[in-house]
């Protein structure tokens, strides 16, 4: 963990990333924040939860929130990012997922997770047999139960786990990460891109007329974060 959080730290913010983690089953939430915490400027609520409480009349606990907060003592990482996910994918690193979800710059690829994030806590019975029940149900931060659903990537392409042959999940994000805003197709990044660009600046997904080429860091909006990457690929 703490090489793969040093090598994060030596990128720069003209990088590419892609983080593969859709053979990832679960593990330590607070290791998944220790990386995820490098790619936030702010605190974020990624999560929420409530806990089984028998003393509730609903039989569970207040609503409870939990905060992706920046990795302290680095300057972290805001390059254009990829996560890759599938339905291995569970537990701990369906939080994971979550935290990513709220990077601006980051994008999330491959298939649906699968929707298991129970807390497992260990339960002793009178036969002194232990066994782990599920503590929580776990939402979204918009308070949608993913449980038993999964979460959806922002781009869905299927993948094989045969790993023989190419591997279209990392071909694809490769191509994503590259794409090159020759929106006129002419072959070069010019003056009749820019005036295409400027067409769509401005418009968010629930505009009409919002082409999602133009959003070039995939945040949902035509803003000044794709009019940077545009420029960066201006003349070449």
């Amino acid at each position: 963990m703490e090489a793969a959080g040093t090598w994060i730290d030596g990128l720069s913010s003209d990088d590419t990333l892609i983080l593969d983690v859709r053979f990832n089953s679960g593990g330590a939430e607070q290791l998944a924040r220790e990386i995820a915490g490098r790619f936030v400027e702010h605190p974020v609520v990624y999560a929420q939860h409530h806990f089984r409480d028998p003393s509730m009349p609903s039989g569970f606990s207040e609503i409870m929130t939990r905060t992706l907060n920046p990795t302290p003592s680095v300057l972290g990482f805001r390059g254009r990012t990829v996560v890759l996910m599938g339905p291995v994918n569970v537990s701990s690193c369906e939080a994971f997922l979550l935290m990513m979800k709220q990077v601006s710059q980051c994008t999330l690829m491959g298939e649906m997770s699968y929707g298991s994030s129970g807390n497992p806590q260990p339960v002793s019975l009178s036969n002194g047999v232990i066994v782990f029940l599920p503590s929580w149900v776990a939402f979204t931060p918009d308070g949608d139960p993913f449980e038993g659903k999964g979460l959806s990537p922002d781009v869905h392409v299927a993948f094989s786990t045969d790993t023989t042959g190419e591997d279209l999940l990392i071909k694809t994000a490769l191509d994503f990460l590259l794409a090159r805003p020759d929106f006129s197709g002419d072959g070069r990044v010019d003056f009749t891109d820019f005036l295409l660009f400027v067409q769509q600046f401005g418009l968010s997904q629930s505009d009409e007329g919002y082409d999602a080429r133009y959003d070039l860091d995939n945040d949902g909006t035509i803003g000044f974060g794709d009019f940077l990457i545009f420029a960066n690929a201006f003349g070449k």
